[in-house]
């Protein structure tokens, strides 16, 4: 049997600490949106939960990525594809699977990573005085002099008389 380059092995291992990290970080995403300060026991059990789905995911997302990964590099390799692309092929493929299974898991749990998830009220924008300023005046055309064109003489004096 031949012996494997350092960097096929390595890019290998880099396929379930990529799954394995993405699923962490899905599961662990809300964890540090949570106010402790002053909420006691829920506040714990959120945090319990947060931390519970962030080891799932940890392992969860390292089986994926392996899975997903050596599963493409094994065909595409069978299929006559060189050792290079097959491994960049599979990394790809991990990559992908990693965001699909993160879509289907925000689309089952959608608060598990949302974008806030404080309880605490917002604070208030302290605002500047705002001044209302009167529209402007527009020009009275009637104080103008009449028109000297036969024309605009007789739209001025439909108007101004």
């Amino acid at each position: 049997m031949t012996e494997k380059p350092l960097l096929v092995w390595l890019v290998r291992c880099l396929w379930p600490f990529l799954g394995a990290c993405w699923g962490a970080w899905l599961g662990a995403g809300g964890y540090f949106d949570i106010d402790f300060a002053g909420q006691g026991l829920a506040a714990l059990l959120v945090g319990g939960y947060f931390v519970a789905f962030a080891v799932l995911g940890l392992v969860v997302g390292a089986i994926a990525g392996a899975t997903t990964g050596g599963v493409s590099e094994f065909l595409l390799r069978r299929s006559g594809l060189g050792a290079a692309p097959a491994l960049l092929a599979g990394s790809l493929a991990c990559f992908l699977a990693c965001f699909a299974l993160s879509d289907a898991v925000q689309g089952r749990y959608p608060g598990i990573h949302a974008p806030s998830f404080t309880t605490a009220a917002p604070a208030a924008k302290k605002t500047a005085p705002m001044e209302i300023s009167p529209p402007p005046r527009m020009a009275n055309p009637c104080l103008d002099k009449p028109p000297l064109d036969r024309r605009l003489r007789k739209v001025w004096e439909d108007e101004c008389r």
